[in-house]
């Protein structure tokens, strides 16, 4: 294996503070960040060292994380893909490999170092871009930190008119759609799309059908007595959608669960109408907590009202995104004219004129 790419700073010491913070959750004693101790540490734990680890980089900031499998795979990979803070020390904290409570444990040790004044590079550094990606030739590195720090203010800053409608994607979207406009709850449900694209989705006006894509009425099979109504995608994953079953209509979205509210998270998040429900796809990577709304309109106030769900969902779509270009079945399935109805909103054009252009 070769040698770790950090810089191991001669006379480097952890900070008093972040030695203390450690002790007092429960973490061991520091260790230098090298090759060598982690698989020294790896081999105490017969390869899976499960559990918690904090890092403190050359210039003291700090990171809190969890692993479920191995801490020093982990570990590893942060060296790698966080080489501007040039990480010279870390702590273990033991912890059985319960995927829920590590990440409960996780956030409010984010939160509780913010209180304490730490710089946390899982929070302070959220907006910083990491490796490349495709991506960055559509929407520069610049412009995607800058929609992270304010993701409403740019989207509206870069809505544009849109892209005509070629005449096969016209017939493509129209049976479908003309269906979606003649439920009673239509106009809801875009309202729910374009709510997302609005403060969730970066710049939503440059990339349809590229890095995200809408269906409407797909023929996804659920459960007996359920439909799904409206499905928003990126790369592979699902990433928005509506669901229509025997209790009502139910609305799910991704998010990064480092950026939900601390403490008593699954209680603040009922308080607005959400449902936590953890990892629900293969693919939805570590971060992945789907959370479920109870009915559309729960779903719409909820966005409205929490700043920590939008930035968790906003966060959690920008890594999508980085990952690659929508898939071809789901750009297949994308439905240009609900794209445009959603669109059009965010710009405060009404969706009847899209309607209209559908019939």
């Amino acid at each position: 294996m070769p040698p770790l790419p950090n810089h191991l700073v001669e006379h480097w010491r952890p900070s008093h503070e972040a030695a203390s913070w450690a002790k007092r959750n429960r973490f061991g004693s520091p260790i230098p960040m090298t090759d060598g101790r982690l698989r020294a540490l790896a081999r105490d734990h017969e390869s899976a060292p499960t559990g918690l680890y904090l890092w403190e980089g050359v210039r003291h900031e700090i990171y809190v994380g969890i692993s479920e499998r191995s801490v020093v795979t982990r570990l590893r990979a942060h060296v790698k893909n966080y080489s501007d803070a040039n990480i010279q020390t870390f702590w273990y904290r033991p912890h059985p490999a319960d995927r829920t409570e590590l990440r409960d444990i996780e956030r409010e040790l984010i939160h509780d170092a913010i209180r304490d004044g730490f710089v946390v590079y899982n929070c302070e550094h959220s907006s910083s871009i990491y490796g490349d990606s495709p991506f960055d030739d559509l929407v520069p590195v610049d412009d995607q930190v800058a929609w992270c720090a304010d993701p409403t203010k740019v989207n509206l800053a870069s809505a544009h008119t849109l892209q005509p409608i070629s005449p096969s994607e016209n017939v493509r979207s129209a049976p479908r759609f003309t269906r979606l406009l003649a439920r009673d709850d239509a106009d809801e449900i875009i309202d729910a799309v374009a709510l997302y694209l609005r403060a969730c989705t970066p710049l939503p006006f440059l990339t349809p059908r590229e890095y995200w894509g809408v269906s409407c009425l797909p023929n996804t099979r659920l459960d007996n007595g359920y439909a799904r109504v409206v499905t928003l995608n990126m790369g592979m994953l699902e990433m928005l959608w509506i669901n229509d079953g025997p209790e009502g209509m139910s609305v799910s979205v991704g998010t990064d669960y480092q950026f939900l509210p601390a403490r008593f998270t699954a209680h603040k998040l009922k308080k607005v109408g959400a449902r936590m429900r953890g990892i629900v796809h293969r693919s939805g990577g570590a971060n992945e907590e789907v959370l479920t709304f109870g009915s559309v309109r729960a779903f719409i106030d909820a966005i409205d009202r929490s700043p920590d769900i939008v930035s968790a969902a906003g966060r959690f779509a920008l890594d999508r995104m980085r990952k690659g270009r929508l898939s071809g079945r789901y750009r297949d399935a994308h439905k240009a004219l609900l794209a445009e109805a959603a669109l059009t909103r965010i710009g405060g054009r009404s969706v009847d004129r899209a309607a209209q252009d559908a019939r």
